[in-house]
């Protein structure tokens, strides 16, 4: 974490409120005495997804498009932009596979057709079977990849404003799968593998969010009214997009229901940026998207553990259960996986930023 994203409170907010609203979702596909209308009211839980999308894009932008004007070799930064993501990511996701890959058998519970895409975040295009929660890490990691080659090696690199084109080409791609199935509705099943997984059908979040990092200096300067008035068009397109859609995207939602969302986020980190926060309620939603990461990649393991509560005790009590034991192994694996890690990346890039390249 760095100074800069401590400071922005707001994201801290976004970022909390995206991981709750996936939890919530699969604590309610595991916990089938969940009351019906507490169902309904999570099954959009999955748009909290594209949240961190936008997220992702917007701060990894920001991060990127500032190395651009700092003067240095284009592969110095290259390598730097590289290390600092990937010590950030990959240690804790490489521990939870592990964990999860030899340790699950011992619970009875194989894992279901491993493949080589696990290794190198291709997962989402080999086949995800199992994990199959991490389709959305493959899709920043791929963007981690290409992103910077992009930015530093290519012309693309001083076009900044470009970078909202990936969500035309995803609304087009998404076009042809639509037709492709004869322009009805898709079951949830085929919405998952053939739109919501896959990269070049689900880039709507992710270039929304470089787009905003590209006109930062715009926006930056917006009175407290313009923002007011975001916040209120945010809510407006992402909520009504979120509970009318649900975990399957209907007749032209197929088309258009990421990119509403990813405006309606666009506009919700525009309007909240720069708020301020401070007690104990903030002090517990900076450690809940402090660990953000480590909710994400543990709670299906976890809820996978504890399906066999599921009738034994009051939904709510299961669902409390969860939330503890998510937010202790996150907790615990933070300070013990990902702060050690980040220490060492921090040693790793001052050796790099040492290195002369011509």
């Amino acid at each position: 974490m760095t100074n800069v994203r401590q400071r922005i409170y707001s994201l801290d907010w976004l970022r909390a409120i995206a991981i709750v609203l996936v939890l919530c979702l699969h604590a309610s596909h595991t916990f089938h005495d969940t009351p019906t209308s507490l169902k309904w009211l999570v099954s959009s839980g999955w748009a909290g997804v594209d949240l961190f999308f936008v997220l992702s894009g917007f701060l990894i932008g920001r991060q990127a498009f500032k190395a651009q004007e700092s003067g240095k070799s284009k592969w110095k930064e290259l390598g730097l932009f590289w290390t600092k993501r990937w010590f950030r990511t990959v240690p804790l996701y490489f521990a939870v596979l592990f964990l999860y890959v030899y340790i699950k058998p011992l619970f009875g519970q194989p894992f279901k057709q491993w493949n080589w895409g696990f290794l190198v975040f291709l997962q989402n295009y080999t086949g995800i079977f199992d994990m199959d929660h991490t389709w959305s890490l493959s899709i920043e990691e791929q963007f981690y990849f290409v992103f910077p080659l992009l930015l530093f090696l290519t012309p693309l690199g001083r076009l900044r404003k470009l970078w909202i084109l990936p969500l035309f080409i995803s609304v087009f791609y998404r076009f042809l799968v639509w037709r492709e199935y004869g322009f009805v509705d898709l079951t949830i099943s085929e919405a998952a593998r053939s739109i919501h997984f896959l990269t070049h059908t689900h880039m709507d979040g992710i270039a929304c969010g470089l787009f905003l990092a590209a006109t930062y200096d715009i926006w930056k300067n917006y009175g407290s009214r313009l923002k007011q008035a975001l916040v209120f068009l945010g809510l407006a397109v992402s909520i009504p997009t979120m509970l009318l859609t649900g975990v399957k995207l209907h007749g032209i939602g197929n088309l258009l229901t990421f990119p509403l969302l990813s405006i309606g986020y666009s506009a919700l980190i525009v309007g909240t940026y720069g708020w301020g926060s401070d007690g104990r309620l903030f002090r517990c939603v900076q450690k809940i998207a402090l660990w953000s990461y480590g909710l994400y990649l543990w709670n299906t393991p976890i809820l996978g553990f504890l399906k066999r509560l599921d009738g034994k005790f009051h939904w709510s009590v299961n669902w409390l259960i969860f939330f503890l034991i998510s937010l202790l192994v996150s907790a615990i694996t933070y300070y013990l996986i990902e702060e050690v890690f980040l220490k060492l990346r921090n040693k790793v890039l001052r050796l790099i930023d040492k290195q002369k390249v011509p």
